[in-house]
This record gives C-alpha cells, structure tokens and sequence, in this order.
C-alpha cells in the first residue's frame, strides 16, 4: 500500500508542480515568440434527448419530468422529441417548458420529429410537409436552433422488429424505384421558399390593377403558355356573399323580422370621426369610408403621424378613395409635442387598434401599423411587441437608432415591411430587417403631410396594404 499522503504534503507537491509547469511554459514562449497563441479548451457539454427516459413499458414520460431529471443527472441540454409531448402543443405550455428549462440552467437545444415523404401520393407528402412546417413554428416558439426529421421509408416492413431483424433494409413499394423516392424527399425538403413565394405575390400586387397583363406561365414540360389578365377590384357582391351569416333550415320559411337598430357607441358613423383615447394628451381619429358596412370587415391601418398638428382634410382627400374601394380604415394619431413622438406615447396605437376593433368590422388578416419620421420608430416598437397582431409595418422616413433590436421573423406569422425615405443611411437598418427574415419593400422617396395628396407617393404604399390579405 503506498504511504498515506495528508493534504499540507499534497498542496505543496502540487504547488511546485504548478511552478515547474510556467517555467518550462516561459521557457517555451522565449525559444519560439513566433509561435501562435494556444486556444482555450471550451469544455465540452452534454445533452440527452427525452427519448432516453421513455419508459417503453408504461406510459411515456412527460417532457417537464425528462427536462428535471435530465437537469438532476447534471446534463447541460435536452432534445425534445415531439411525439412525447401529447396533445397539448399549445404556446402557453411552450413557454413553460422553456421557462422550466431555462430555471434548470438547461439549454433546450433540439427538436426531433417524425414524418416521412417516401409515398408516391402527393397528397400524403403534402401532409408531411404541412406537418414538418408546423414543427419548425413549434421549436422557433420553444428557442430551439436545430430540428431532426426524418426522411420516411417504403414501410412495407410488418412491423418494427422485423425492420430491426432486416438491419433497417426493406423491399421498395411494388413498381417504385429507389430514385423515385429519393427524388419524393428531396422534393419534399427543398420545396418552394417562403421568400420567393412572397416575392412573386409583391410582383402581383404591385400590377396596376385598372390595366390588362400578360404573364407567361410553363407547365412542368417547359412549355410555355400565355396567359392575358384583366384585373379588378373585387365585386361587392362577393363581399355581402361571403359574411352572410348561416340560416338554420327551421328559419329559412319563416317571415323576416324587422331590421335591427343600429349597435350603439357609433358604430354607423362614416367619414372623419375622433377617436377617443382617455387619459392622454395626444389626439387621433380615423378616416372610416362613406361605404363602411358591419357586415364586411375592413382593413386597419394605424399610423403615428408626423409632428404637429394635422390636416384631417387633406388625410381624408387623400385615403378616403383607397379605403372607399378596398375597404380600410385608416386611423391617424398625432403627437402631444409639436417637436416629435416621445417614447411614452408608444401605447397610443394599441389604444386606437382596441377602440376601433370593439365599434367597426375588422378584418384582422389586414392590420398594419406605420409611423412618419420618429413616429416610424413607435410603429415599429408596437409591431414588436403584438407580433400576432399586426401584419404590416410601414415606416416612411424613420429616424432608426443603431443599437435597435430587430427580432428574428416568425414562421408564417412574419409581417411584412414597407419602408420609404430619401435617406441612403436607412439602408443598413433595410438590410437588418431583410437578414432576420422579414419581406421588404423599400422606396427612396418621402412622404409627409404636405405629400399626401400627391397620388404617385402614396400609390405603391397602397398596393402594399392590399398584399397583406395574401400572407
């Protein structure tokens, strides 16, 4: 047995080793200055996926027990696999498991899910898709970087011991090849970018729709087809069609009943209206246009406009037309000081949104917020803030400060941007939105009150606004 070798004696031997090492380190740097500088080891870290504490036996182990017993066992991170989540999938259980995870000092650093796009019915791998699309929304909304999936298989196994049995090795489906399927995934996983999709929609709806278009269209064959649009607003038939409510059959026979009074709290009132917003100094209304019925819900636009007092006529000469036609509401604000927006007043534009959507029909497909010079930077705060809210932002000539945080986009749910101003330094602040996955459209001309009326500044903006039914 070796001798026994008490803790002074073990810290002094240690010590002089410690010595021993830094003078044949110093030694080494003056025999060889040129050499590079070593790199700090990171230490390594690990992570268990919740698959290893199924318990195969019994009922699966629910995510918040692996996430604690993974953070018990000292793990640094978890995969979550999606099938062991259950039913209940929804926002408000994601972010407990993330807040669980992240009071575990737990990365949650993968996401593995289950699909399979080797079938020749494209209807199947569209399902797949579909299903693969809304697990990428779940692990953005859980912080997750990185997803598994799986590519499928022929699944003419009986069962998963005898796939194990064949050393994962299957017959193809009877009159499939290996290349079809290899081309079905890689079909499936490429698919058509969220981006160029919107991009060809931008192209459309930036057409003037009062002109006839040709477009070209190919078939899979390359051959080329052309294709002569007549464009137009849509008919208000449609409109009344499309919202009016369900009848059951026992009332279909019997007579109508008398038209109902109009719902109070000015509901019924069309033109330039005040919008009441309590307690603060700044005012607002609303251009609400002269065809304004409850039965169609509308667009809304809510704007910070520029400092000062504004012409409410020259707005309504400006935006009644467009609201008139496609169905807007445009509600202005103006700031409580004649020298610019302050970040206090940042809540005025959810208090117009909430007014306007408790007394008018809005169609909340088609909410945008905009803001003109340091009100831009409140409209883009506010859109920040309700991303599932507002559908558009537009900032025309916005004063940006550089440290401005820009979120990453969300999943389908990302609005997108119109962003005008002569400015060339804006720019930069395009690019940052554009990076973090946003749809930009960018012009190089101001606009402001004394602009308004002027058609060809305010057109393509208009255009813009009736693109954000398409997202």
């Amino acid at each position: 047995m070796p001798p026994r070798t008490d803790r002074r004696t073990f810290l002094s031997a240690a010590a002089s080793s410690a010595a021993s090492l830094s003078l044949a380190a110093t030694r080494g740097a003056n025999a060889a200055d040129d050499a590079p500088a070593a790199v700090p080891l990171r230490p390594v870290r690990f992570g268990v996926s919740t698959y290893s504490f199924w318990q195969f036996r019994a009922e699966p182990a629910p995510i918040e027990d692996c996430i604690d017993q993974a953070a018990r066992m000292g793990f640094d991170g978890v995969e979550i696999l999606q099938v062991q989540m259950g039913d209940d999938q929804s926002n408000a259980r994601l972010q407990r498991l993330k807040s669980r995870a992240h009071a575990h000092g737990l990365a949650l650093m993968g996401f593995s899910t289950h699909q399979g796009f080797v079938n020749p019915d494209k209807n199947v791998r569209d399902d797949n898709v579909a299903k693969t699309l809304n697990s990428i929304d779940i692990a953005y909304r859980l912080g997750i970087p990185t997803m598994r999936i799986n590519t499928g298989r022929w699944g003419t196994s009986k069962n998963f011991d005898e796939l194990m049995a064949n050393k994962g090795i299957e017959p193809n489906l009877p009159g499939h090849t290996d290349e079809e399927g290899f081309g079905w995934v890689i079909e499936s996983i490429n698919g058509v970018r969220i981006d160029e999709k919107r991009s060809l929609e931008n192209q459309l709806a930036n057409l003037n729709y009062r002109v006839a278009v040709e477009l070209e269209v190919r078939d899979g064959a390359g051959v080329a087809s052309r294709i002569k649009l007549d464009p137009s607003t849509r008919p208000e038939a449609d409109f009344e069609w499309d919202y009016q409510p369900e009848v059951a059959p026992e009332a279909a026979n019997e007579p109508a009943a008398e038209p109902a009074a109009e719902p109070a709290e000015g509901k019924s009132q069309v033109g330039t209206i005040q919008i009441p917003i309590s307690d603060v100094k700044n005012k607002a209304f609303a251009i609400v246009p002269s065809n304004y019925s409850q039965k169609v819900p509308h667009g809304l636009l809510v704007l910070f406009g520029d400092a000062g007092s504004l012409d409410q006529s020259k707005w309504a000469a400006a935006w009644e037309p467009f609201a008139r036609e496609h169905r807007w509401i445009i509600a202005v604000a103006q700031s409580s000081d004649e020298k610019g927006w302050s970040f206090e007043e940042v809540e005025v534009g959810m208090r117009m949104q909430t007014w306007l959507a408790r007394t008018y029909s809005i169609d909340r497909r088609r909410i945008a917020v905009g803001g003109f010079d340091s009100g831009a930077i409140l409209a883009y705060i506010t859109a920040a803030q309700f991303p599932e809210l507002f559908r558009g932002v537009w900032l025309s000539n916005p004063k940006a400060p550089r440290g401005l945080r820009i979120n990453p986009s969300e999943p389908f749910k990302a609005a997108s941007y119109f962003v005008n101003s002569s400015d060339k330094g804006v720019d930069a602040f395009v690019e940052r939105i554009r990076k973090n996955g946003y749809s930009v459209q960018r012009q190089g001309s101001d606009l402001d009150s004394s602009k308004l009326v002027e058609a060809p500044l305010l057109l393509p903006v208009q255009r813009w606004l009736r693109l954000l039914e398409a997202y």
